[in-house]
């Protein structure tokens, strides 16, 4: 049986996860006979972040678990894996400590095992970025249109995550999401345009580049980099000129370059053609489960990252790779490659 990443059994602690069914409770009992092994050696601790987790010093308790639970198992994006559960430090108040509105534990099982890929990107010649979410914090300045929007529409304010969780889809669809499900396309039309209109005006108001992305592309200059958005591109373009990451990419496309938007893989098939790569060596990098589906539908890799507006969606689409920080993907493709 292949050997377990250490890491990954003794940070374990999943209280909310995807069950499918049918893996052995002999790699349960894998990961347990390993974690304790690490921990007879001084070693059993593991932090991550601020969440840290103790596996339980009985064998039989783990035992039982194992028996009770022999029939879950939980995907990561390195593969299947069963859902070890262990006592938390006593004492430790963290227990519920999450990130973006995710459990630490459950943003761990996400984001997989991090270090060295064995090789699982190799083939990856070319990054295929999302824009909002994923390199830009665009949230309060798309959040403050939206508001004057239903202001405009003489309708009531929603909440700015409320108004998050709505983007990524296109412009369209996020107006006639905060209209509600009885608006009509006349009053989508209305609100569509004040909305451009407005944002047009305040779009670089509040919206920076997250930590780490500016390093990231200067990390990453070596591969043909491109940005694939469903905002409209003319937006698109004014936002990476505005804030100096223009120069980066050889290609930008946004939600009216193509007749569809993410996650259909046109866009995706256009820039292979346009760089002269195969479906396999390009890589999409996004923070929500659009951008896993437009990769998974164009045969490409996908990379997610967990700062961005779309984090809970990668819960049931999750990517290959996932990131806390985008300036932790150079590492991880030459990790994977010996070499960028």
């Amino acid at each position: 049986m292949a050997t377990l990443g250490p890491h990954l059994c003794d940070e374990w602690t999943v209280h909310q996860s995807f069950v499918l069914s049918n893996l052995r409770a002999a790699l349960f009992a894998t990961c347990v006979e390993q974690a304790e092994k690490r921990r007879a050696q001084g070693q059993g601790w593991h932090r991550v972040g601020s969440s840290t987790s103790q596996l339980s010093s009985s064998r039989d308790q783990a035992n039982k678990l194992r028996e009770a639970r022999k029939n879950e198992l939980v995907w990561t994006p390195v593969g299947p894996r069963f859902k070890v559960l262990v006592e938390t430090r006593p004492g430790d108040t963290r227990k519920g400590a999450a990130y973006n509105g995710i459990p630490d534990a459950e943003r761990l099982m996400m984001r997989g095992s991090g270090g060295n890929e064995n090789g699982k990107f190799a083939g990856v010649r070319a990054l295929i970025f999302d824009l909002d979410g994923t390199l830009v914090d665009s949230k309060l300045d798309l959040a403050l249109a939206v508001d004057a929007t239903l202001k405009h529409m003489g309708r009531a304010s929603l909440p700015h995550e409320t108004i998050a969780s709505y983007v990524g889809r296109g412009a369209n669809a996020l107006i006639r999401s905060v209209l509600g499900e009885d608006v009509t396309s006349e009053e989508v039309e209305t609100g569509l345009a004040y909305f451009l209109s407005y944002y047009r005006a305040h779009m670089l108001d509040n919206t920076v580049t997250y930590p780490g992305v500016r390093e990231a592309l200067v990390s990453l200059a070596k591969y043909p980099m491109a940005v694939l958005t469903n905002k409209p591109v003319r937006f698109s373009k004014a936002i990476l000129e505005g804030l100096n990451l223009l120069p980066f990419f050889r290609y930008v496309y946004g939600g009216n370059s193509f007749e569809t938007k993410k996650p259909d893989p046109q866009g995706v098939n256009v820039l292979l053609r346009d760089l002269g790569i195969a479906a396999s060596e390009a890589m999409v990098v996004g923070d929500s489960d659009v951008d896993v589906r437009t990769a998974r539908n164009a045969g490409s890799w996908a990379c997610g990252v967990t700062y961005g507006f779309g984090l809970a969606s990668l819960r049931d689409t999750p990517p290959d790779l996932m990131l806390d920080n985008l300036a932790e993907l150079p590492e991880r493709l030459t990790n994977s490659t010996g070499a960028v």
